[in-house]
Formats: C-alpha cells, sequence, structure tokens
C-alpha cells in the first residue's frame, strides 16, 4: 500500500492527501451525530417507559392491592394506545407478576406465575420502577418493537449518504483545483528536467509562478542549469586546448619515441659494448695471470730449488730476497684476481652446518698473535643466548671476522679489542661486534670507508698501509649472505664495526652428554684477578652460566684484600692474569702459595705468551695455564682438569689438538709431468726429485697418451694449455680409455698458469682430480701428492721436540764467526733482522686471509733462513706449524702461529744480545 501511494504522481497524491483526511474527519463527525442521537433515543426510552411504569404500572399495583380486577385490567388496557408497547409485566417488590399486557393478544391476564418474557430480534426491553410519592410499589418490564425508537431511520440513512456523498465530491473538486498550485510548478519543474536530460539543452528554464520554497527550487534549478552550461562553456574551450595539447604532445611524443628508439639502440649497443668489454676483461685477467705466473713458476721454483743448495750466506741472502718478492709480486696479482671476482658478482655462498662459537673464536686466535705482538688485550664475547648451531656460510664470516679484527688490531695502539655477539629480536638475527679503543673514524670518513680503496684518509694509508679492499669485500659478503655491516666511531675514542645477519638456528634433536661435566662446577667459589675489565665480565659470564660463585678483582692488592678478609669466602679456585700493573699473576699467585690457609686453592693462569717452561718454578705454582684469546671449551676443559683428577672423554673440545701421524712410503714414486715450458719442466722435476720421486716429462697431451700407454706412473701433473694436444684433452681420453679398458683409475693433477673462476671446475669436469695453480712451491706439491700417494710426513713425536730444544745453538753462531771475519755474524744478524719481519708478517696475513700454500710458502723461507743463524727453537716451531698446515689447513695451523710470533721476538732479542757481545 505504501509502495503504491509512492509510484502515484504527485498530482494524485496531493488529491488523496487532500480528499482522504476531508473524508476521516466527515466520518468521525457522522458517527458522533449518530452517537449523539442514539443517546437521546435511550434517554426518551427511559423517560417514556419510567412515565407508563408511573401511570399505569402504579394503578395496577393499587387496584390489586384493593382487589380491584377490573380497574387493574382497564389501567393495563390503556397501554394499546401506546405504540412503543408490545407487551408489558407488572412485578410487586418481590419479583411477583401479577400482571401481563400482551399486544399481539389483545388481552390483560392478571395473577399469572409465568416466567418472564424474553424480547425477540426485532424488540427491545425496558423495566422502570413503579413509584409513587418516592416509594417503590414494583417494576414495570416493557417489551417494545425497534422501530418505535426511530421511526426516521431511513431518511436519516438517506441524509447522511447524501451528505457523506456530497462531502466527498466537494473535497475531491477543492483538491483538484488547491493541489494545481502546488503541483503545476513541480510538474513542470520535472518535464523540463527531462527535457535538459534527453535533449542536452542547458538554455531552458522554468518560470517562477510563487515566492514560497517551490518558487526557491525553482530558481535553484535554474541557476545550477545557468552554472552547467557555464562550466560546459569552460569545458569545451578545455576541450579544444587539450586536443590541442594532445596533437601537440603526440607530436612530441612520436619525437620521443624516435629518440628512444635511437636511445635504446645506443644503450643496447653500449650493453653489448659493456659485456664485450666486461669479457675482454675477464679473459685479459685470466690470459695475464697465466702469463705471468708461467715465468713466476720459474723464478719462485728455481729460488726454491736454489736454497735447497749449500750456498754461502750472502748468495741465501739474495735467493731468498728473490723468493720473497717473487711472493709479494703474487699476492698483489692474487688480490686483484680476488677483487676482480667481487667487482664480477661471481662471489657463491655455501649453506651448512656450522658451530657459530668455533667458528668466532678461530677467527679470534688467528689474530691473537698480532694482537699481543702490539700489547693488546683480544678478547671473544659470545652470549649465552646465541645458537650454538646455525646454518650458513662459515668460511665468509669468519672472513668478515679476520677482515674487521684485522683492522681494529692495525689501528688500535693501546687498549683492546673485543668481539662480541649477541641476539637481535626473536627471528634469528644476530649482531657481531668488533669493538677498539683505536684512533677511530671521522663522520666524513665513516660513510665513505666501505667502498672499494677508500680509507679513513691519506695518512692512514701511509702509515698503516693497504689497499681499501677489505671493508669492501666484507660489505659484499654481508649482502651476499642477507645482512648489513656499518660502524659506529669516535675521533680518538675507537670504533665499533658491526654485522648483522640472519642465521637460521640448529635445534639439536636429543640433548647432549659433552654438558653433563659442567654439573661438577655447580656451588664452587672462583677468583678472578685480571686488570682488563672486558676479560673480567667475559669469565664472569662464563662461570656464572655454570652455577660458579664468582668474585672478581681488577688487582692483585684487591684480590689480596679478599683472600685475607677473616671469614670470607674460601675459593675453590683462581683465575690469574699474568701481566697486570704493580704485583702481576705470578707474584700474586707465590704469595697465594706462601699462605697455608690458601693451600687448597687451585691457580689457574692468564697468559698471552706460550713459552713457559713446563718445568719452571712459574709453572709449578699453577694447576693449569690458559693462553689467551680464551674459548669457552677451553675454559670449562681447564678449570674441570684442574678440580678433577683428569678430564672426562665427554669433555668439550680444548685447545689441545692431536696431530695425525702418517707413515712413510716403502716405495718411490713415478710421476709423468706435462709441461710444455722448458723453464717449467725443470722447475717442476727438480721439486720431484728433492721430495724423492722419479719424475718423466712429456711436452703435449699426444705424447703423454704414448708415455702412459708404454709405463706405469703412480701420478700424472698435467698442464693445462700446451700445442698439438691440451691437458684437458689428453685427460678426457685418457679416462675414455681407463673406462674401456677397466684399469685403475690414475690420479691426474692440474697445473695451470689461469686463476679465474671456473678454472678448477673445467678441470675436474674434464676428469682430473685435483687442481694446482702456478707458480707454486714445493711445500704444496708436496700437499697435493702426500693427499694422492701418502708421502712421508713429519711424525708427531718429532714435532714435540721442539719445546725442549734451547732457544739458540750456540755452536751454528761459532762456526759463522769461525768462517771469516768477526764482522760476518754481525752483518747476517742485521740482515735477518732486517728481512725476517715481513716473513713473520706475511706468515700472519696468510693465515687471516686463509691461505695455506702463502702460508707453507712463508714458513718455508722463514725456517730456512732462521736454521742458518741457529734459531733451533724457532725453526723446529715453524717445521712443526709447516706440517700441520700442510695436513690440516689453517685451522690446525693458527694455534702455532700465534707461538711463532712470541718465539720469534726472543729469538731477536737473543740475537742482538749476541750482537752486542761480539761488538765489544
Amino acid at each position: 500500500m505504501i509502495r503504491w501511494f509512492a509510484d502515484l504522481p504527485i498530482e494524485r497524491k496531493l488529491r488523496v492527501v487532500i480528499t482522504v483526511p476531508a473524508m476521516a474527519a466527515f466520518a468521525i463527525a457522522i458517527m458522533m451525530h449518530v452517537a449523539t442521537i442514539l443517546l437521546h433515543v435511550r434517554a426518551d426510552t427511559q423517560q417514556r417507559a419510567g412515565a407508563i411504569a408511573r401511570a399505569a404500572g402504579v394503578r395496577t399495583i393499587e387496584a390489586m392491592r384493593r382487589g380491584d380486577t377490573a380497574g387493574a385490567m382497564s389501567a393495563l388496557g390503556v397501554l394499546r394506545y401506546e405504540p412503543m408497547v408490545d407487551v408489558a409485566e407488572v412485578y410487586l417488590p418481590d419479583g411477583q407478576k401479577i400482571a401481563t399486557y400482551d399486544r399481539a393478544a389483545s388481552a390483560v391476564q392478571l395473577n399469572t406465575s409465568s416466567a418472564p418474557l424474553a424480547a425477540h430480534r426485532n424488540q427491545f426491553e425496558v423495566t422502570a420502577p413503579a413509584t409513587r410519592e418516592g416509594a417503590v410499589l414494583g417494576s414495570v418490564h416493557i417489551l417494545g418493537p425497534l422501530a418505535a425508537l426511530y421511526p426516521y431511520w431511513r431518511a436519516f440513512a438517506l441524509i447522511s449518504g447524501a451528505a457523506i456523498a456530497a462531502a466527498v465530491l466537494i473535497s475531491y473538486w477543492l483538491a483538484a483545483r488547491l493541489q494545481n498550485q502546488i503541483s503545476g510548478p513541480i510538474v513542470n519543474l520535472a518535464k523540463t528536467m527531462q527535457r535538459v536530460s534527453t535533449e542536452q539543452d542547458y538554455s531552458l528554464r522554468v518560470e517562477r509562478s510563487s515566492e514560497d520554497e517551490i518558487g526557491s527550487l525553482i530558481d535553484g534549478f535554474n541557476q545550477m542549469l545557468a552554472q552547467i552550461r557555464h562550466r560546459d562553456s569552460r569545458l569545451e574551450k578545455y576541450r579544444q586546448f587539450l586536443e590541442q595539447q594532445v596533437a601537440e604532445r603526440t607530436e612530441n611524443l612520436g619525437n620521443a619515441n624516435r629518440d628512444l628508439r635511437v636511445a635504446i639502440d645506443q644503450a643496447t649497443s653500449a650493453k653489448e659494448a659493456a659485456e664485450r668489454a666486461s669479457s675482454a676483461k675477464s679473459e685479459f685477467l685470466a690470459r695475464m695471470s697465466h702469463e705471468i705466473r708461467t715465468p713466476m713458476n720459474g723464478v719462485m721454483g728455481m729460488s726454491e730449488l736454489l736454497q735447497a743448495t749449500e750456498l754461502t750466506p750472502r748468495q741465501r741472502h739474495l735467493s731468498q730476497t728473490i723468493s720473497h718478492s717473487a711472493a709479494a709480486l703474487l699476492q698483489i696479482i692474487n688480490d686483484i684476481l680476488d677483487f676482480s671476482k667481487v667487482e664480477a658478482g661471481k662471489l657463491e655462498l655455501e649453506c651448512i652446518e656450522f658451530g657459530l662459537r668455533e667458528t668466532v673464536e678461530q677467527a679470534i686466535e688467528i689474530c691473537a698473535s698480532r694482537a699481543h705482538a702490539k700489547g693488546l688485550e683480544l678478547a671473544c664475547d659470545v652470549r649465552l643466548d646465541v645458537p650454538a648451531k646455525v646454518r650458513s656460510d662459515p668460511m665468509r664470516l669468519r672472513q668478515i671476522l679476520i677482515n674487521l679484527v684485522g683492522n681494529a688490531i692495525k689501528f688500535t695502539d693501546a687498549g683492546e679489542v673485543i668481539v662480541r655477539v649477541k641476539v637481535i629480536g626473536n627471528d634469528g638475527l644476530l649482531r657481531f661486534e668488533v669493538i677498539d679503543t683505536g684512533i677511530g673514524i671521522s663522520q666524513e670518513a665513516q660513510s665513505d670507508i666501505f667502498n672499494a680503496f677508500s680509507q679513513a684518509d691519506s695518512f692512514t694509508t701511509r702509515k698503516y698501509g693497504g689497499t681499501g679492499l677489505g671493508l669492501a669485500i666484507c660489505r659484499e659478503l654481508a649482502t651476499l649472505m642477507g645482512g648489513r655491516i656499518g660502524v659506529d666511531s669516535v675521533v680518538g675514542r675507537g670504533s665499533i664495526f658491526w654485522l648483522e645477519v640472519r642465521l637460521a638456528p640448529i635445534v639439536e634433536a636429543t640433548p647432549t652428554f659433552t654438558r653433563l661435566p659442567r654439573l661438577r662446577l655447580v656451588g664452587l667459589h672462583a677468583l678472578i684477578v685480571d686488570d682488563n675489565s672486558s676479560n673480567r665480565e667475559i669469565l664472569t659470564q662464563h662461570l656464572k652460566s655454570w652455577g660458579v660463585e664468582v668474585i672478581a678483582t681488577e688487582s692483585s692488592l684487591d684480590a689480596l684484600a679478599v683472600l685475607g678478609t677473616p671469614g670470607g669466602l674460601r675459593f675453590d679456585f683462581a683465575l690469574l692474569d699474568d701481566q697486570m700493573p704493580g704485583m702481576d699473576g705470578i707474584a700474586l699467585a707465590k704469595r697465594i702459595r706462601g699462605d697455608s690457609r690458601l693451600a687448597a686453592m687451585r691457580l689457574i693462569m692468564l697468559t698471552t705468551r706460550d713459552n713457559h717452561e713446563s718445568n719452571s718454578e712459574t709453572v709449578q705454582l699453577f694447576a693449569a695455564i690458559l693462553t689467551k684469546p680464551l674459548r669457552r671449551s677451553q675454559l670449562l676443559n681447564c678449570v674441570t682438569r684442574a678440580m678433577i683428577a683428569a678430564p672426562e672423554p665427554g669433555l668439550e673440545e680444548t685447545a689441545a689438538r692431536s696431530a695425525p701421524t702418517a707413515t712413510a712410503r716403502a716405495f718411490v714414486p713415478k710421476i709423468l709431468l706435462v709441461e710444455d715450458n722448458p723453464v717449467n719442466r725443470e722447475v717442476a722435476v727438480g721439486m720431484l726429485e728433492s721430495l724423492g720421486c722419479v719424475a718423466h716429462t712429456a711436452e703435449n697431451g699426444w705424447l703423454a697418451l704414448e708415455a702412459v700407454n708404454n709405463d706405469t706412473y703412480d701420478a700424472v701433473l698435467m698442464d693445462c694449455q700446451m700445442p698439438v694436444m691440451d691437458g684437458l684433452t689428453a685427460t678426457a681420453e685418457l679416462r675414455r680409455r681407463e673406462q674401456n679398458a677397466g684399469g685403475a683409475r690414475l690420479p691426474i693433477i692440474a697445473l695451470t698458469a689461469n686463476a679465474m673462476e671456473g678454472d678448477r671446475e673445467r678441470c675436474l669436469a674434464a676428469g682430473m682430480d685435483d687442481f694446482l695453480s702456478k707458480p707454486f712451491s714445493q711445500q704444496q706439491l708436496a700437499v697435493l701428492l702426500k693427499r694422492w700417494l701418502a708421502l712421508h710426513v713429519l711424525p708427531e713425536s718429532e714435532r714435540r721436540e721442539g719445546s725442549r730444544l734451547p732457544l739458540i745453538d750456540a755452536g751454528v753462531l761459532r762456526n759463522i764467526a769461525a768462517l771469516a771475519r768477526p764482522a760476518l755474524l754481525n752483518s747476517m744478524i742485521e740482515l735477518y733482522l732486517q728481512h725476517s719481519p715481513p716473513l713473520v708478517t706475511a706468515i700472519e696475513q696468510a693465515v687471516a686471509s686463509g691461505q695455506v700454500e702463502a702460508l707453507q710458502e712463508a714458513l718455508h723461507t722463514f725456517k730456512s733462513s732462521t736454521a742458518n743463524l741457529g734459531g733451533l727453537r724457532l725453526a723446529t716451531l715453524t717445521k712443526e706449524c709447516e706440517v700441520l698446515a700442510r695436513e690440516g689447513g689453517i685451522a690446525k695451523a693458527a694455534p702455532t702461529v700465534q707461538r711463532i710470533r712470541r718465539e720469534y721476538q726472543d729469538f731477536c732479542n737473543a740475537l742482538m744480545q749476541e750482537r752486542s757481545e761480539n761488538a765489544a
């Protein structure tokens, strides 16, 4: 109904709105009128019934009381002239009916006892009291016809209906006339809007006919049309302007597209030229590497063979100078090639599981000797919440740390270098910090320090050296690992180089038993005496994590005060730094051992030196000696060993590492050398013969195949680039023949002067077993031959003899002094003191950069020059380090390299003393 009304035209809505309320009001008025008439009729009926009861009823009751039946019948008979009475019944007050009048029977009955009559459908009934002078004599029950109530009701109904119809017609006619005043302007407005919408003619207007709201609406509509028309005119102008602009821009765009195509063609040409240049650069580097390494192989190899012969001191010095110069040139070539790999984006990462703490500690151990040589404290602080094992590239992480720690040591003259590892957040993000107390870096230099060939300033480059490539490579490695690297520094106060990288932690499926020995330390009391606050903090952290109660002091006097406190704590063991201002750790240990109350306390020395004699009085004061920088596993094992008789098999890894032994070969290996360069052939043959091998040669791959067919060899050293048939083709053919014949696989080692990315992979893909880059040393060649032929190596029993050897063999010095004039010994000592420091530095740099071959070469040269001056202990230690490097690489040789620096300093001091005595 509502929806129907809402859809009506406004004219009909107005008519309905006007007519319906008028009709409703009129109907209500008629109803009120009818109700009023009915009330009046009822009142008249009651009044007439009361009059009848007072007249006929009273007379009838009085007549009956007198016994006048005729009078009673006469009194009721009068009712025949009353049209509103069909039946009248007279009752006494006690309800007894005494008389009845019935118009239908035209009779009056007296003394009737029948029940009261009920009214019919067309009758009404009224009961009125019969009273006289206020006394109720009885009552009269009257039944009358309905027609008697309102005899003119039909005429009344007709008149009312006619009035209603007239009212409806008049109201509708008035509504039709009046609504036009409202709907007319609205309809006109709607038609105009429809025309505007259909014809899009905004010049049309609606005429205003009144001053009311509809007139305001019409004015607003007309203004809106005017604004739209004005807007359309403006839009038309804009459209024309835009069309002009589009035409111009289209023309310009066409020109730009032509220019862009030209630019794209030029860029494509430039890209192709850059790719050709990059390819040419790589090819040039590979070719130059090959061309330079080939003659260098002869220089270094012949120099090494020359040093193995009997030489005068001057000849040996000149030969060693040649070797050192060639090694320095080779290092420059390697640096250039490495940087070219970084620049070309060819660095790749591996993703393996490794121990994070062990990797960090190994990196620090490599740099420890350099730090201790400068008198710096070097410490490692790996927080306890750092995961024990992670998944990433340990070699690249170690390379970054070694570079950062090496720089920190280089630019720090006093103080400490701390490496800290901690967890950031809960998503595996780790932060590695290298904190130093060095010269610091200015804000201006910090923005460029990670760029290639950039350092803090030119003065830094002159004073400290370096090419400025290390940090640039670190940044590239950090980016490849998905992390970032940065620095926070204040000039004069030090620097914090940090690396943030996300390493996936490895959760062990089952608990290991290596943690059980820690339970033995729970409840013990330890005293730490160290003047360095960082060392105290790190040691306290480790010991407390194992349940040890710790008290740390920064001086021996404070420690004595704590120990001398009456009723104080009883300490189970103490960690004493051997080098402290005032009273050092050794003096403190003597004081403690002199106190009988502290006899049960175990003492552990913390030292940066590794030259304490095992039977000396100083060593006897301590239950164990720990060499800095400390490793957590070393500390646990050392404390456990100090507190029990011997370490348990399940203890964590300690610093002592057993070296594998090897037995000597019982046969002489026969090696086929395939090399087209005569100098390289001579060098390689000399090295092989020095190693106890029988060497046969061939000038190209074709002759090598014939030699293998005619003889039996234990291994083949195959050059890759040769005339007639190159080494790769010859190797592939040899492998094919082996497969067809079903014979044993002959080890083939590639010899190449190329050192570019992919060379090793190409050699291995061709069927070769190993790879040796020219120039190579005899030690490098021996390592590879040992790997495939098990050549004889120095037994471990011989290595351990070095710790009991004298510092200088006085007999060697006496023999040198007796050879010629007395000044010869001083001259040789002077030359050694002048040229040996670069060798020691080369050894440490080779360890820091992870270059095993360079380490072995530097060790061999340093060993020979040291042995020539009677440095028996240092030469033996160097030989031990050389064997460790050959067998186990950098990881096994690094601890011994730290000892070399300390032994070297002692040896130099002894030589200067010998020189002073000879001069006197």
